[in-house]
């Protein structure tokens, strides 16, 4: 890994470091690398949201959006690498499937919980997998590579 995200008290995402995969959340032919916080664009301060956690795999980045209203379900953003299904996402928008990178954060699809209110508790992040907690059913979804169990 050779990136770091991280959020401001204002509810902005920044990222800096290498960029290979679009893992900054901008594309690399914008910016190969940073050695200085960037905006990720699409994230900013929201009286119904709260952005509470921000990850990074090897070659991708997450964080994790809090609704406010019980409503509403909580999000978990992906950008980056999506190879070995690492972006937990079904179709992957402003994506090269030869390059297979996507510098465009999107949401990670929960398929079979469509009519349900999700609710997460926490999510974990390994180097080409990642995984996360459903508050209410106590459910661990996990997604990306399967190559060491």
């Amino acid at each position: 890994m050779a990136h770091s995200v991280l959020v401001s008290e204002g509810g902005y995402v920044f990222a800096m470091g290498d960029n290979s995969f679009g893992q900054l959340g901008v594309p690399q032919a914008q910016k190969a690398q940073s050695s200085y916080p960037i905006l990720v664009p699409g994230f900013g301060p929201s009286p119904s949201q709260t952005i509470t956690e921000a990850h990074c795999a090897d070659n991708a980045s997450f964080v994790l959006v809090k609704q406010e209203r019980s409503t509403e379900s909580d999000v978990i953003y992906s950008w980056g690498s999506y190879q070995n299904g690492c972006l937990g996402r079904i179709t992957s928008s402003n994506s090269d499937s030869k390059d297979k990178k996507c510098s465009k954060p999107g949401k990670v699809e929960f398929p079979e919980q469509q009519n349900s209110v999700i609710k997460v508790s926490k999510i974990s992040i390994g180097s080409n997998h990642a995984a996360c907690v459903i508050q209410d059913s106590h459910s661990v979804f996990v997604w990306g590579a399967n190559d060491k169990g």
